[in-house]
């Protein structure tokens, strides 16, 4: 959304899709990966952002968001 005329822009988003590939965590084989655990995910996006117009040429933003990848239980 951007209002006419004015400096400030808002944003916001969602993004979903398929993840494969990944190492999941394993004792043994992969001690460090305790996030994912598993090769295949489904992966959400949420996020929002504002904007300020400083110049022509230049913005400033800020922003938050959420990622979350889930591997729906499988083994």
């Amino acid at each position: 959304f951007k209002r006419p005329n004015g400096r400030w822009e808002w944003l916001y988003g969602l993004a979903a899709g398929l993840s494969y590939n990944f190492y999941p965590y394993d004792p043994v084989e992969n001690p460090a990966n305790f996030v994912i655990g598993s090769e295949k995910n489904v992966y959400i996006n949420l996020y929002a952002e504002g904007r300020y117009q400083l110049s022509p040429k230049w913005d400033i933003g800020f922003g938050l968001g959420f990622k979350h990848f889930s591997n729906g239980s499988m083994q």
